[in-house]
């Protein structure tokens, strides 16, 4: 046992030490030694640890008053990282450096949701990235992957998508089978709020992300961990009962927090009076005007205001970040909530911070990524 936890000590701070240099760098080893309260013999010995695996560059720098000095840069390109993100009508895939920078891009539409079949879509489509002239296929350190639902993430099963209508799905074996690269699956949510955390400049010690869209959910940062509960079942707030008389959800419960917010469920209660095609164009409506449509989506809204209350209550949050296609891709929606603000308890008070979504779409991605890249640096021996 102390020699597991020894090993664990070590690959952490190896992880930590190498995310500060990709945060920080151009950054000395002095600095590094400080910041990481460890002496300067175990963090050279850390520096060159990286330098061997390549990870990381030295470059010689006149410092002020200092003379020559040492710094560590990330070899920004020294490993990539395939990430994707699978929605209902949609497959979306990047190729992410070291840095996480997105370097390639690409997003094809899907019409089916067996998994046999999205697992076939998805597989040939990572082959066919990982050929592109811009990656060196031997760098890929593996895939990361981005899905809604209850993800058992250390064995890369989607243990429930109610969205999908999947349960026990091996698909990261499927997809591994399929491409030959080592893949991590993960709530897609949860890999959003670490990369927010991760790349924000307001380096908070708690962060919860909340998604409105197809589904409600959230997640939680904390101290740069994903808070995970039991089963990686935490944050799924979208299926708390409201009320059990209300609209069946797709769970199979009635009145949960979903149904007055998702997309889908703001259809069917539009189609109730008036032919709708999609939520673009109810959105439209109550641009124009028409006041049934502004009701149905004010009605969302205040939903989302109860979803931000309730959540600053259970949490206590330095700050929620908002993300979601029904907020992301509709500036009416963003108004009316940002405009609404106030009206969050801790908010008024001026003890909360919120914030909109700063990587947007790319947030799973990222975050695929960077969980990827721990895992490569982890079990690096």
């Amino acid at each position: 046992m102390v020699v597991k936890n020894q090993r664990h000590i070590k690959q952490q701070n190896r992880r930590e030490v190498l995310e500060m240099i990709i945060k920080e760098g151009p950054i000395s080893k002095s600095v590094i030694a400080k910041n990481m309260n460890m002496s300067p013999t175990s963090s050279t010995r850390i520096v060159n640890y990286l330098l061997h695996e390549g990870l990381i560059i030295e470059d010689v720098s006149n410092g002020t008053n200092k003379g020559k000095r040492n710094l560590l840069s990330p070899n920004q390109n020294s490993i990539f990282n395939i990430s994707a993100e699978v929605d209902i009508d949609s497959i979306s895939l990047a190729v992410i450096n070291l840095k996480g920078k997105i370097i390639l891009k690409d997003s094809i539409h899907i019409e089916t949701l067996d998994e046999e079949k999205v697992a076939d879509i998805l597989g040939e489509e990572i082959v066919k990235i990982s050929k592109n002239q811009i990656v060196d296929g031997k760098k890929i350190m593996g895939v990361g992957i981005a899905i809604p639902g209850i993800i058992n993430f250390e064995t890369g099963t989607v243990k429930i998508s109610t969205q999908f209508n999947w349960e026990n799905v091996p698909f990261a074996k499927m997809i591994q089978e399929k491409t030959g690269y080592e893949v991590l699956i993960d709530n897609e949510l949860k890999l959003k709020a670490l990369a927010e955390n991760y790349y924000s400049s307001e380096r908070e010690t708690n962060l919860v992300m909340v998604g409105f869209g197809n589904g409600v959910g959230s997640a939680l940062v904390t101290e740069g961990e994903i808070y995970r509960g039991s089963d990686n079942a935490s944050g799924e707030i979208g299926h708390i009962t409201l009320d059990p008389m209300g609209p069946r959800c797709t769970c199979g419960k009635y009145g949960c927090l979903q149904t007055y917010i998702a997309k889908d469920f703001l259809l069917a209660d539009a189609r109730m009076s008036h032919q709708v095609n999609d939520i673009n164009e109810l959105v439209e409506l109550a641009e124009s005007g028409q006041v049934w449509a502004i009701g149905i989506l004010d009605k969302a809204i205040s939903y989302m205001l109860l979803t931000l209350n309730n959540l600053m209550r259970i949490y206590n949050p330095s700050v929620i970040y908002i993300s979601g296609s029904l907020i992301e891709n509709h500036s009416y929606m963003h108004h009316k909530l940002s405009n609404s603000f106030g009206e969050v308890d801790a908010f008024r008070v001026g003890d909360l911070k919120i914030f909109f979504t700063h990587l947007k779409e790319e947030g799973a991605l990222i975050g695929a990524a960077l969980e990827c890249q721990r895992k490569y640096i982890e079990n690096l021996e």
